[in-house]
């Protein structure tokens, strides 16, 4: 019996994709239901790429939302690639500064993701 209409699945960006993640995963395309999170794209040792990489081979329907213009401990922007909006965060905290561009001005690594 489906009991939940979405999944969350945590995948840290630092350790990448671990055995249960794949149990998850399978779990919830049997309801139709996945969703998958990369944290810790701040950490030092964060990999957005090869976190993603894995999963894109193992599940063929993953897709990249929401994308870290860096890495590691020079993390400070996400690009939404759905608005196609990129939110730059202060080093000092507080509110994000947006800024709106199309797909051809768009960083050149991430145009193959989106």
């Amino acid at each position: 019996m489906k009991v939940a209409d979405t999944g969350l699945l945590v995948v840290n960006s630092a350790h990448g994709v671990g055995g249960w993640n794949r149990n998850f995963w399978e779990y919830t395309r049997t309801f139709a239901t996945p969703t998958m999170v990369i944290n810790q794209c701040d950490h030092e040792q964060s990999n957005f790429n090869k976190t993603l990489t894995k999963p894109r081979k193992i599940w063929t329907n993953v897709n990249a939302f929401s994308i870290p213009t860096e890495e590691g401990l020079a993390f400070n922007a996400i690009i939404d690639a759905l608005r196609l909006v990129m939110y730059k965060f202060p080093e000092d905290g507080g509110k994000s500064e947006n800024y709106q561009f199309r797909k051809v001005n768009m960083p050149k690594p991430w145009k193959c993701i989106i």
